[in-house]
């Protein structure tokens, strides 16, 4: 094989190397215990001044966030969310 095709073929396996380094190094925030998929649906419907308690909800070890999804059909709104462990 020529040197000018083996320059070739190390460059493409150096820069193919290149890019799988620079995606696997991504540090975009994933959703634990979802497999970073939303939700399709309405899981509940709430009218003004309803409460909604979810009990038993696990987070991983070491989880610094939660992700809650709120549908007001175009309107405006305020909400209230209080979260509560186990110790209080």
């Amino acid at each position: 094989m020529p040197r000018a095709h083996l320059a070739v073929l190390g460059a493409l396996i150096a820069i193919g190397a290149l890019i799988a380094v620079l995606w696997l190094s991504d540090s975009e925030r994933r959703l634990a215990s979802t497999n970073s998929v939303a939700p399709r649906g309405t899981v509940a419907g709430l009218e003004q001044g309803q409460r909604l308690c979810a009990e038993g909800v696990w987070m991983p070890a070491g989880a610094n966030g939660l992700s809650l999804f709120l549908g007001t059909a175009g309107a405006p709104a305020r909400a209230r969310v209080a979260i509560a462990t186990p110790e209080g």
